[in-house]
């Protein structure tokens, strides 16, 4: 739950950009085969239609059933052309993790605020003031 929060929030991706294969009609849009479209997955992701009035708050409970809205949850793309590192990714980060709680605990900083930025990958613009401790064993 709280490595599917975090992509939520710091997505790898910002968007993605596709082009249309064929004419298609979305709604009462119409787009022509070769058109390239953007998907805003950063937008989706912090959007309150979504994901709520608390859609910018860190908050892991809202995944504790799954993905409840996996149509708007993008962070390795969706379909045939999903990255095919997803499920490296998410083992590599799991490992990680579990390596981390065996032997800290952790604090945030009074001073954080939640300020991604976009450059190649959704980031904590001031960093990320975590205080480690190490458990006692």
């Amino acid at each position: 739950m709280v490595l599917m929060e975090a992509l939520r929030l710091y997505c790898p991706i910002p968007e993605l950009i596709r082009e249309a294969s064929e004419d298609i009609e979305l709604g009462n849009f119409s787009i022509p085969k070769g058109t390239c479209v953007m998907i805003p997955i950063t937008k989706i992701h912090t959007s309150r239609e979504y994901w709520g009035e608390d859609a910018l708050d860190f908050n892991p409970l809202r995944f504790a059933d799954g993905a409840a809205k996996a149509s708007a949850f993008l962070p390795f793309a969706l379909g045939p052309r999903t990255c095919i590192g997803q499920n490296f990714a998410m083992l590599e980060s799991k490992t990680v993790l579990a390596l981390l709680l065996q032997n800290f605990s952790f604090t945030l900083s009074v001073d954080y605020k939640h300020t991604p930025v976009s450059y190649i990958s959704m980031q904590p613009q001031f960093g990320l003031p975590v205080l480690l401790h190490p458990l006692c064993k």
